[in-house]
């Protein structure tokens, strides 16, 4: 089984490698199966590559997925903080968008439209 995930733009294999394993361990967690490889495909650029799961895989994504854990469980009981905040596509999305210096940057940036891909400019019209 391959587990195919998406990520809005490129960049150094070490961020592939850490999303990859990520991503497998959250599969196997959330399906009760590990995946043989983890398909991750670039929106900027189309590529794709593929990262085979081992137990290393496994384990180093399971220590994201705990560091992750932590950190909502601290969140929880300390209450929303923007200082805390890690902007990411999920901003548009959070409750406290309107409180939130990071999240509200980001969304502001160039090309931050539906997870990374490009602002759709509206068509120029003749004499108009």
């Amino acid at each position: 089984v391959t587990l195919v995930v998406h990520r809005a733009t490129t960049g150094d294999d070490g961020a592939l490698a850490d999303r990859a394993a990520f991503e497998g361990c959250a599969g196997a967690l959330a399906s009760g199966v590990a995946p043989a490889a983890v398909l991750v495909t670039a929106g900027d650029t189309g590529e794709r590559v593929t990262v085979p799961v081992d137990d290393d895989v496994l384990a180093r994504g399971a220590e994201q997925v705990l560091a992750v854990v932590e950190q909502r469980v601290h969140a929880v009981d300390r209450g929303f903080d923007p200082a805390d905040a890690t902007p990411s596509p999920a901003c548009r999305h959070c409750e406290h968008l309107a409180d939130c210096p990071p999240g509200q940057s980001r969304l502001q940036g160039p090309g931050r439209w539906r997870g990374g891909l490009p602002v759709l400019t509206p068509p120029r019209t003749c004499g108009g």
